[in-house]
C-alpha cells in the first residue's frame, strides 16, 4: 500500500514539474531574480482535505500577500461545458481544474507562451498566469487550444456565471 502512495505522489511531482520544466535556474549571483514562484507538495495527512495531496503554485508578485493555486486536481467538468458556444470545442475533452478553495472571483488559467503576452504575469520562465477573459479566448481559438494550457475554476464559480461571461465577449 505504501509504494501505491509514492508511486501516486512521484507522478503528481512529475506532472507539476512538467507544467513548469522550462523554468531555468539563475547560474550566478548577478542572474538571480527575486522569488515570484514556487511548488509546494502537501502531503496526504494534512487534517484540511482541501489541500491534502495537493500540488500548489504559490506566487509572490500577484498581491500584497502571496496567492496560490492548486494545480493538480482535475474537475469531472470538460472545457467544451465551460464555453458551450464555442463550437469548436465541442470534441475537447480536457477538464477544468479545481483551482483551489480560496474564491478567486473569475477563471484563472496558466499556460505557456514564448513572449511575455499582455495581461498576464510571468509565473516562471515561458509559463504565465491570467485572469483576462479575451487572452483566454484567444488561446482557445488556436489549432489546437489546450495545449500547454490549464484553465482553473473555485467553488465560487458556477458554470452559469461562467457561461454568461464568456458569452459577452465574442
Amino acid at each position: 500500500m505504501r509504494s501505491r502512495f509514492w508511486l501516486k505522489r512521484c507522478v503528481t511531482g512529475a506532472c507539476a514539474f512538467l507544467l513548469l520544466s522550462e523554468t531555468s535556474w539563475p547560474t550566478s549571483e548577478n542572474e538571480a531574480k527575486p522569488l515570484t514562484a514556487i511548488l509546494l507538495i502537501a502531503g496526504d495527512s494534512l487534517p484540511d482535505s482541501e489541500f491534502a495531496d495537493s500540488v500548489v503554485l504559490v506566487m509572490n508578485n500577484l498581491a500584497p500577500a502571496p496567492v496560490g493555486i492548486i494545480v493538480n486536481r482535475p474537475m469531472p467538468i470538460p472545457v467544451s461545458r465551460v464555453f458551450p458556444d464555442l463550437k469548436r470545442l465541442e470534441q475537447v475533452r480536457d477538464k477544468v481544474y479545481f483551482g483551489g478553495p480560496v474564491a478567486f472571483g473569475s477563471v484563472w488559467f496558466l499556460f505557456r507562451s514564448t513572449t511575455a503576452p499582455e495581461h498576464a504575469i510571468q509565473a516562471c520562465d515561458g509559463v504565465y498566469l491570467s485572469a483576462d477573459r479575451k487572452l483566454l479566448l484567444q488561446l482557445l481559438a488556436r489549432d489546437r487550444p489546450m495545449d500547454g494550457l490549464r484553465i482553473f475554476l473555485d467553488r465560487q464559480s458556477p458554470l452559469s456565471y461562467l457561461n454568461e461571461m464568456f458569452s459577452r465577449t465574442r
